[in-house]
C-alpha cells in the first residue's frame, strides 16, 4: 500500500508540473509507465501476503523503495520536457531593453514632481535631466536605425521644453516603446549586427537608473525595486 501511495502520488505531481505541451507529452507517456509499474508493484504486495511475517515486511520496504525511486526519474524527465527555449538575440535584446526601460519609467512616475529638480551635487544632473538624457540617448540610437528622426536626440534636451513631469514622463516612454519596436523590425539578423550598439544603450541605462537610486536615497524615498513586494 506504501508503494502505490508513493507511485500514485508522483502520477499526481507530474500532471500538475506539465504546463507545456512538450511537458504534457512527456507527462502522458511517463504516467503509463508509472501505472504498469505500479500493477506489477501490486501484484508483488498479494504475493507478499502469502509469505511470512518477515518476508513481508521485505517486499514491502523494496516495493517502497522501487516506486521512490521511479517517482524521481519521472519528474527528472518532466523538468527535462520543459526546460526553456532558446532566445535569438533580438528576444534576448528585447528583454534587456524592456527590463531596464521599465524600470526607469516606473522611477519617473514614482519620484515626487516636486523633487524632480533635485541633483544630489551641482556638478551633475537634476533628476528630470537624468531622465531626459536616458530618453534622448535611447533616440539617439533609434534613429539611426530606423533612418527617420522618432525623438529628440539631443544629449540633454532643453528642460523647457519638458515643463511638467507627465511630459517627462510620455517622453520617456515613448523613446523605449519605440526602442522595442525597432528591435522587433530588425530581427535577429539586424540585431546581430548591431547587437553591441544595443547593449550598450541597455548599459547606459542601467548606469543612469543606478545614479537615480541614489537620488532617491538621498531624499530618505525607498527605490521601488527595494518596497516589499505585495
Amino acid at each position: 500500500m506504501k508503494a502505490r501511495k508513493i507511485g500514485t502520488t508522483a502520477v499526481a505531481t507530474l500532471r500538475a508540473m506539465a504546463v507545456t505541451a512538450p511537458a504534457r507529452t512527456a507527462m502522458a507517456r511517463l504516467t503509463r509507465t508509472a501505472r504498469a509499474t505500479l500493477r506489477v508493484a501490486a501484484a508483488t504486495a498479494r504475493a507478499a501476503a502469502a509469505m511470512s511475517a518477515a518476508g513481508a515486511r521485505t517486499a514491502a520496504r523494496l516495493g517502497a523503495i522501487a516506486a521512490a525511486a521511479l517517482a524521481l526519474l519521472l519528474l527528472a524527465g518532466v523538468a527535462g520536457a520543459q526546460t526553456p527555449k532558446k532566445m535569438g538575440p533580438a528576444e534576448a535584446t528585447l528583454q534587456n531593453w524592456n527590463d531596464i526601460g521599465n524600470r526607469l519609467i516606473t522611477m519617473a512616475e514614482d519620484f515626487p514632481a516636486e523633487k524632480y529638480m533635485f541633483r544630489a551635487t551641482p556638478e551633475v544632473r537634476t533628476f528630470q535631466q537624468v531622465l531626459l538624457h536616458v530618453a534622448a540617448s535611447n533616440y539617439s540610437l533609434i534613429n539611426v536605425a530606423r533612418g527617420k528622426k522618432l525623438g529628440v536626440d539631443q544629449n540633454d534636451p532643453p528642460i523647457e521644453n519638458f515643463k511638467t513631469k507627465a511630459e517627462v514622463v510620455a517622453f520617456l516612454k515613448k523613446s523605449v516603446a519605440d526602442g522595442a519596436d525597432t528591435i522587433h523590425q530588425m530581427g535577429n539578423a539586424g540585431m546581430l549586427e548591431h547587437i553591441v550598439d544595443w547593449m550598450g544603450m541597455v548599459e547606459h541605462s542601467g548606469e543612469h537608473y543606478g545614479q537615480l537610486v541614489v537620488y532617491y536615497r538621498l531624499n530618505g524615498i525607498v527605490p521601488p525595486e527595494s518596497r516589499p513586494k505585495k
